[in-house]
């Protein structure tokens, strides 16, 4: 057993040794600040205007476009976009479902965290977008 653990602490060594060298060879890298709180980007008067901020109003303004075309796409011979939103959204009840046990519960509660949901994932996939933008 000791020699076993002797052998893993050696391919452990060499590792290290090997990111040490790839570091030293690569050179230093930049860094980017990481900040746990939003930037400032303008301000209107004494309200400010952050960047957490705006990517929120752009998450909302991208949800309400989206459901001005699902209600204007709606109609009783569904196309394939049409086909795919019914999907999600009965995926979506099917998986409320199993939380409660109830379908009247959860077509209560339905609108309230699937839209909760929409918002942040839009927000996180902005915040990544947010990032590739220099």
């Amino acid at each position: 057993m000791s020699q076993e653990t002797s052998n893993n602490q050696e391919v452990l060594d060499n590792i290290n040794n090997s990111l040490e060298e790839e570091v030293e060879v690569t050179g230093e890298h930049e860094e980017h600040e990481h900040t746990l709180f939003a930037e400032n980007l303008f301000s209107i008067g004494n309200f400010n205007i952050t960047n957490s901020l705006l990517t929120s109003w752009v998450a909302v303004f991208l949800i309400i476009i989206l459901a001005i075309v699902i209600r204007i796409k709606n109609s009783k011979i569904p196309s394939r976009f049409q086909s795919f939103i019914e999907t999600v959204i009965e995926g979506a009840y099917n998986m409320m479902d199993m939380v409660t046990d109830n379908r009247s519960k959860s077509e209560r509660i339905f609108p309230i965290i699937f839209s909760v949901f929409i918002f942040v994932l839009i927000n996180n996939w902005l915040g990544l977008f947010q990032d590739l933008v220099p």
